[in-house]
Parts: C-alpha cells; sequence; structure tokens
C-alpha cells in the first residue's frame, strides 16, 4: 500500500535518532512503519519557536516534562523509549522543487480506550451505566423515596 495525502494512518515508531540540520538545528528523526507496513519518516525540529510543540509531543508520548530537561536522558535514553511506541498520523502532500512527496502532517500518540473491553464499555461507563459479562449497560438508578426516606 502506498501512503496518501489527507489520510490518517496508525503505526509504530520503529527507529528514532538526533539529526542536525546543515543550520544546526537539531532534530528528532521518527521512522514510522504503519500498520500497512509502509513507511514514513517525520523530523521534530527543536528550535526556540518549535520547542513548544516538541515538548507537548513528547509528554503525549509519555515521557515526563523532567525527563525533557536532562541531557544524558535526552542523548541516550530518548530515542530507545520511543522505538515501539503506538503512534496516529495524518498525511499532507507537499512539492519541493518541482517533486510532490507525502509528509507527516500532525501526530500523536495511538489513543487507547479508557476501557480495556472496548470504547463502547468506556462510554457506556462514562454515562453511569454498568457492564457485566459483556451485557448492554443499564443507566443507574436510585430507588424511589416513600415516606420513610423522609426526615420530618
Amino acid at each position: 500500500m502506498t501512503l496518501h495525502a489527507d489520510q490518517k494512518y496508525d503505526g509504530t515508531i520503529a527507529r528514532c535518532v538526533w539529526m542536525q540540520a546543515q543550520s544546526g538545528t537539531p532534530g528528532l528523526q521518527v521512522d514510522i512503519e504503519t500498520d500497512d507496513g509502509d513507511l514514513i519518516v517525520h523530523v521534530f525540529w527543536v528550535s526556540k519557536k518549535s520547542l513548544g510543540f516538541f515538548e507537548e509531543r513528547m509528554v503525549d508520548f509519555g515521557i515526563k516534562p523532567e525527563q525533557l530537561r536532562n541531557g544524558s536522558f535526552l542523548e541516550n535514553e530518548l530515542p530507545t523509549a520511543l522505538v515501539g511506541l503506538a503512534v496516529s498520523f495524518g498525511t499532507k502532500e507537499e512539492t519541493y522543487k518541482e517533486q510532490k512527496r507525502i509528509k507527516v502532517a500532525w501526530i500523536g500518540s495511538r489513543k487507547a480506550p479508557s476501557d480495556e473491553r472496548g470504547i463502547g464499555y468506556a462510554v457506556a461507563a462514562m454515562l453511569g451505566g454498568e457492564v457485566n459479562d459483556g451485557k448492554p449497560a443499564t443507566k443507574k438508578v436510585e430507588p424511589p423515596l416513600d415516606d420513610s426516606d423522609i426526615p420530618f
């Protein structure tokens, strides 16, 4: 399968390395393998302008803010910490020197349902339902009040 523009894909970070642009700007290159076996490369450039975005993405990927202030962690552990991470990303088409190519438009960690049984169970729980043994959720209802519940 070939990647197309304006699509959402799921994948896994297969490789992660620090790099540096000719201008000297550092970047964190991630090679993402889609669930269909395609490969796309994305670079998180780290400049004063993009620092907030870089930190936001790393925190989304499960990296703690204090780890992002530790040079040893960034140099030695961050690349390996991201390998294997499940991500979702969107694509866009870009033209450079008259050649079109597909690039990553946005990226984030793949969100798991808040209930390991699935999204429907998570939604049922959000609505105040109970889910037992695969039976449909039923909204929790308080028993009706009777005269004995009235304090006077």
